[in-house]
């Protein structure tokens, strides 16, 4: 094999762990050297219920419809299954090792699925042995090419320690996405913009009413590549508030919007990211966080919320809401429609069901929920 061809193979392998949309190239290559009708890259559970996935198929003899005969039925049938299982990762087997023309001609994998894809010989192995699964490959190839030979076995041997460290790789970095996608999603449902910047004010990431804020540009903006006030007389305040909590570490904070303006007020305040943070894998030290949060508009739990929690009818939740909001019962009433009798029973229901005893208790109560919206 070219040295030129193989170290180019091996680049593919280690870009797939970032993007594995990537493999079906990867094996697009092998196709070519190895000379294959067919591949498969899948991820196997240890646990049987959970079954096996492909993670790349493809080949000039794979049906459209064989990946789900495959998951559906004739995986549970796979022979090849408990061989690689038992196969040590970096080792690589061949079918025609394990599986004589006579198993194959009693076999329901082979006669009903395999030979009429048209194929026949594989080659393969496991790549990498997580925890809870297997990453196991298959280069497979019909009759008419022939057994694969030991400088396809040598070829590979060479390679899968490569895959191995590229599917641990890959592993790792969807496991940190998906703790950022979480982290993220929880971000996006708090009333607060939340936007990291570095120690000299660039701004590195921001959760959605962030990216608002900074799109509307009306409190807070980006300036020449780097976190600013759009009221010009606090930016040379917020620049030094970036120096010293960069410096310090001490959280500091400044009030936007108090400039007689019709912009609403907001408190902003600035922190250092803990280093567990999912900021932090941003990759900069010393990462600040600014917290902007509006300081007069009060946020009050969902009606639906509060049905569930504690268990209030529609029209008591509507009420709970209101009073939490600032309104006094006359005003509800009239508002809605209602006598105030009916009003103050509704009250009564709702202090009953929340375990609270007087209306200030009750505002307490639901000023500490925190606010989802669907």
């Amino acid at each position: 094999m070219n040295p030129d061809d193989y170290d180019e193979l091996v680049g593919q392998i280690y870009e797939a762990s970032h993007s594995p949309t990537a493999w079906p190239a990867v094996f697009a290559s092998l196709e070519n050297l190895v000379g294959v009708d067919a591949w498969t890259m899948m991820r196997i559970a240890h646990r049987p219920e959970e079954g096996a996935h492909f993670l790349s198929i493809g080949g000039t003899r794979v049906s459209a419809e064989a990946p789900i005969r495959y998951e559906s039925h004739y995986g549970a049938l796979d022979p090849r299954t408990d061989l690689v299982r038992r196969t040590p990762p970096g080792e690589i087997y061949t079918c025609v090792q394990h599986f004589d023309e006579r198993f194959v001609s009693r076999s329901e994998f082979y006669q009903d699925f395999l030979l009429p894809e048209g194929l026949r010989y594989v080659i393969g192995g496991c790549a990498y042995r997580a925890e809870d699964h297997d990453y196991v490959f298959g280069l497979q190839r019909g009759a008419d090419r022939g057994v694969f030979t030991p400088e396809h076995e040598s070829l590979l041997r060479r390679l899968t320690p490569h895959l191995g460290r590229s599917l641990r790789l890959m592993d790792g970095l969807q496991s940190h996405l998906q703790d950022a996608n979480a982290v993220s999603a929880a971000l996006d449902t708090t009333p607060i913009a939340v936007i990291a910047i570095d120690g000299v004010g660039r701004v590195r990431s921001s959760n959605r009413r962030g990216e608002q804020m900074l799109r509307d540009g009306d409190l807070v903006c980006v300036r020449k590549g780097v976190l600013s006030c759009a009221d010009p007389s606090l930016r040379s305040h917020l620049a030094a508030m970036v120096e010293h909590c960069g410096r310090s570490a001490e959280p500091v904070s400044l009030l936007l919007g108090s400039d007689g303006s019709q912009v609403r007020r907001c408190s902003l305040t600035l922190l250092r990211a803990k280093p567990a943070s999912v900021f932090a894998a941003l990759g900069s030290e010393g990462l600040l966080l600014c917290l902007i949060a509006p300081i007069e508009r009060r946020r009050v739990a969902t009606a639906r919320q509060l049905m569930a929690l504690f268990g209030l009818t529609p029209a008591e939740s509507r009420l709970a809401r209101a009073l939490a909001a600032g309104e006094s019962l006359e005003v509800y009433a009239e508002n809605a429609g209602l006598k105030l009798p009916t009003v103050k029973t509704q009250l009564r229901a709702v202090l009953s069901k929340t375990g609270t005893d007087r209306q200030a208790s009750l505002i307490g109560l639901i000023g500490g929920v925190p606010v989802v919206r669907e």
